[in-house]
């Protein structure tokens, strides 16, 4: 993950690449790594910023990033926690992708959020059987609620807290088999998680310095 504009020289130690949209329009040399990532067959996600600018980039940003770097991934628009609102700026951002003419290469990652457990599975499930035209979802790392099954009195630190509620969440939905669409891991707060997430092949990617 290159989470400022001169740490893409340590993206090739990844199987992907991570590139921020905000990052790509205002440094050309971080935007001509990824761009050159891409024509050379790696698998480029472009973010929308939004966990570091703490909100989303303007489509029209966006898209003209996308149409430079031609990336396998873009982000949909999201707001942060709250899954009715970025459910709406997804489908509506579907819905404009004939205006807006996106490579035929890249494809849409959309990233599940919500305010409690039902709420944020109801998004997912959403996510996962009606909108065919996201390829990829996106499972933040630290979820704004109790997973069941997860108590956080029972750790000692947050970062424990995180950990452990992300794996439960991806027993939970596979359990629930809404594991027929590959899922992206969105950060990671210990490496260690991901000897956890190996178990399910429909986990297909996760960005992340830790890792």
């Amino acid at each position: 993950i290159a989470s400022v504009w001169d740490t893409p020289t340590l993206s090739h130690y990844g199987d992907i690449d991570l590139a921020f949209a905000h990052l790509c329009a205002s440094h050309d040399e971080y935007c001509g790594y990824f761009i050159n990532a891409a024509r050379a067959g790696r698998t480029v996600i472009l973010d929308n910023g939004i966990m570091e600018l703490g909100y989303a980039v303007d489509d029209s940003l966006l898209t003209e990033v996308v149409r430079l770097v031609r990336p396998a991934f873009v982000t949909t628009p999201e707001v942060l926690n709250d899954g009715a609102a970025t459910l709406s700026l997804t489908r509506e951002f579907v819905a404009r992708m004939p205006q807006l003419r996106l490579p035929v290469e890249t494809n849409l990652l959309g990233v599940v959020h919500g305010r409690s457990w039902g709420e944020w599975l109801d998004q997912y499930r959403t996510f996962h059987n009606e909108l065919d035209v996201v390829a990829r979802i996106g499972i933040p790392y630290d979820l704004p609620f109790e997973v069941p099954g997860v108590s956080a009195a029972a750790y000692a630190t947050n970062w424990e807290r995180m950990l452990c509620s992300r794996i439960r969440v991806v027993e939970l939905l596979d359990k629930a088999g809404l594991n027929r669409k590959p899922a992206h891991l969105l950060g990671i707060v210990d490496a260690i998680e991901l000897v956890s997430q190996r178990r399910f092949p429909w986990i297909a990617s996760n960005d992340s310095s830790t890792a």
